[in-house]
This record gives C-alpha cells, structure tokens and sequence, in this order.
C-alpha cells in the first residue's frame, strides 16, 4: 500500500495537529478537561529501596506488576511520589495485589511548599479494604509538591517490608506541558480532553500548480491508489 504526501501538505497535517490543544473548561463536574493521573509524571522514592527495578511498576500502569521493597526489610514502607512543581490534587486511587505483603492501615501525606516536610494529611485509612481490590479517596483539592505513601500497620509474610504497591494514582490538574512530558513518555491519556474549535485554511492551488497531493483508494481496486 503506498501513500504519498507533499512537504507542503506534510506540515499543514503538522500545523493541524500543533493547533489542537487542551482547554481548561469544565466538563465532569468539579474535574476540569486538564483533570488526569499525574503520577506516571513524578520523581520516585521509597523507604526501604526497592527491590531491583520495581521502583517505576507503582504508576506503570500495569496492575500485574508491583514496586516491591528490598529483601531483609521488615516493617512499615513508604513511597514518596515528587511532581514537577506544585500541582492541585484531589483523588488518589491505591491497588494493593499481593496476599503476602500489604497495609490494613495507612496514611498519604504532602509536601505543600518544597521543603521536604509532609505537614497535610489527605487521607489517613484506618482499616485498608482488601489486598486485590482498588481503592479510591476524594477530598477537596489541595496544591501540592509530592505526597507520601506511609504504611501504618499491615502484613509481611516474607523477608521484606510492606505493602507491595501494585498501582497508585494522583489525579489533579494538569499544564499542557505535563501532557506533553507524558507524550514523551510514551503514557496513553486517561481520557479525551476537550478541545478548541479549530479553523485552519490551507490554499489547494497556488499560481496554477498544486500545493499539496493526496492518495485515495480507488474504487472496486482492493491495495490500489489514485492521485486527487
């Protein structure tokens, strides 16, 4: 199957797509249409280490896989999720997979202004639903510069600390250039934004020649392409 594309035509398709960016306007209730999981965006840590390259499995959004903490730790785990700048948040959803290392209590804590101190609690959970199953809190939005994940009381059956993290998601606003980071990132969008009204005009004939050319499938002609 060919297809062939003039220059010209090739960067008036790259001008469509540049002109087609994110507005911020209203459309599921309080969420704005920049509304999206910021996690996959921030720096991680945690406390013990992790074990081998699991770090990133928190927010790859793969809820096969999990951040797991490094054999011969014991005890409460923690991780820290530190974003670009500050950043207006108000959902965190938590999976917890593993039947072997997880919290029956913890507490997610904010780091406001950058400097290092987790001063705001935004959601403290006494009694964690159970390991397998997503859990979700809203509240009203806060600015943030990173959160922590802090295991209050849980279960290791092994040698390591717990829980196993298999997913957590940060949802606040996001700026367009969050949205092309995660672009970049290869992250896929967790909805379609709303979108401004476009008008782009582009000239088909310019001093009697053709701009641009397109290919079309020819009609009864399977794999076959004509010029328009």
């Amino acid at each position: 199957m060919i297809r062939q594309y003039h220059s010209t035509c090739f960067r008036f398709l790259c001008a469509l797509i540049t002109a087609i960016f994110l507005t911020p306007s209203r459309c599921w209730g309080d969420e704005s249409a920049m509304f999206a999981n910021l996690a996959p965006l921030a720096q991680l840590s945690s406390h013990p280490g992790p074990h081998e390259d699991t770090l990133p499995m928190a927010v790859d959004g793969n809820a096969a896989t999990s951040l797991l903490f490094v054999a011969g730790s014991d005890g409460e785990g923690s991780l820290t999720l530190q974003f670009p700048g500050p950043r207006p948040v108000s959902r965190i959803r938590l999976l917890q997979g593993h039947s072997a290392y997880y919290s029956t209590a913890y507490q997610i804590v904010a780091d406001k202004d950058g400097d290092g101190e987790f001063e705001t609690t935004l959601v403290r959970a006494e009694k964690a639903v159970e390991w397998g199953q997503w859990t979700e809190h809203r509240f009203a939005p806060v600015q943030v510069t990173s959160v922590q994940l802090q295991s209050i009381q849980g279960v290791s059956q092994g040698k390591r600390a717990h829980p196993a993290i298999y997913e957590i998601e940060v949802y606040g606003d996001m700026t367009t250039e969050d949205y092309a980071a995660m672009m970049q990132k290869g992250v896929k969008p967790t909805h379609l934004p709303v979108l401004k009204p476009l008008f782009l005009d582009t000239e088909i004939v310019t001093g009697g020649k053709a701009k641009c050319a397109s290919w079309h499938p020819m009609m009864g002609h399977t794999g076959n392409w004509e010029r328009r």
